[in-house]
């Protein structure tokens, strides 16, 4: 049998021993007991020893389970602000867009707007200047009505411009000639004068120059070549610009006009016939009708001479 162990100390809790049927004196304060009585007595067997509390961790959470749903609720936190800031970013960048969509439209339809009455004004000022230069050449609504309908027109369905030329002037590479005639698209009229050297032998032309009644004018368009049957020819066929406007008009109204083609080593002259010169005033007199606008409906009312 063990020593027996009184449970506590009444006055300070310490724990007592007392000897085998003995009184129990606490150590610690010194208090005296009578012997415990059976129930009061704890048998301590060596053999059988009381169930140790653990020792808690206080290094370690609380409650662990708080922590992770805290962790769950910070991470949701984090992906509600993100997604948050997103959608506001991407409402702004919308608005943004479309705010600078419609400021560009706005800016575009403006800037057209500018350029139209730009292109008008340049038309007019152009216009201008070219009745200036074909104040020699006169036409009204009948004489233009007449020579338009005379002359030949042929329509491109691919490129949708009208070539317009007089019947004398023949429109193959083959064939010598010097003549003017119209392209017309959906932009107005364009002058183009064109000229064919038929021989025996190359001449190779790098430019030409016209000669009306003394006065000359240089040009160096770009000529094409062939040949066949024996024969070489050469072409040009060049746009006239409104510079070209009064060499043109002195080629037509000229009393003596000569051309002369010059080549590598070689040149050559031809004269300009009459009848190529009258071909040149009608194809004058439509270009100017055409700026006139007598070529558009109701135009007949402008009929005053020029």
């Amino acid at each position: 049998m063990g020593t027996e162990q009184l449970t506590n100390c009444t006055n300070c809790g310490a724990k007592l021993e007392i000897a085998n049927g003995g009184h129990a004196k606490c150590d610690y304060c010194g208090s005296e007991f009578p012997a415990p009585s059976a129930t009061e007595r704890v048998i301590i067997d060596p053999a059988v020893q009381p169930r140790q509390r653990p020792i808690a961790n206080y290094n370690q959470p609380a409650n662990q389970g708080v922590s992770a749903w805290a962790v769950l609720f910070l991470i949701l936190l984090v992906v509600i602000i993100v997604v948050f800031a997103v959608v506001n970013g991407g409402n702004k960048g919308i608005n943004s867009s479309y705010a600078d969509s419609v400021a560009i439209d706005t800016a575009a339809k403006k800037d057209s707007a500018y350029v139209a009455a730009q292109k008008t004004a340049a038309t007019d000022t152009s216009n201008n200047f070219a009745l200036r230069q074909l104040d020699a050449i006169k036409v009204d609504a009948p004489t233009f009505k007449k020579v338009y309908r005379n002359a030949r027109k042929k329509y491109d369905q691919f490129s949708k411009t009208t070539d317009i030329y007089d019947p004398s002037s023949s429109l193959y590479v083959n064939v010598a000639g010097v003549f003017l005639y119209i392209n017309k698209d959906t932009y107005g009229p364009e002058l183009r004068f064109a000229t064919r050297y038929l021989a025996d032998d190359w001449l190779f032309i790098k430019e030409m120059t016209v000669n009306a009644d003394g006065e000359n004018f240089t040009m160096s368009p770009e000529f094409k070549r062939d040949n066949g049957d024996g024969s070489i020819w050469e072409w040009s066929d060049a746009r006239m610009g409104e510079d070209d406007l009064a060499m043109l008009v002195k080629m037509a109204t000229a009393k003596k006009v000569k051309l002369r083609y010059d080549g590598d080593k070689y040149y050559h002259v031809v004269s300009i016939t009459q009848t190529q010169q009258a071909a040149m005033k009608k194809m004058l007199q439509i270009y100017k009708g055409m700026i006139l606008k007598y070529d558009e409906a109701g135009a007949a009312k402008n009929n005053k001479g020029s």
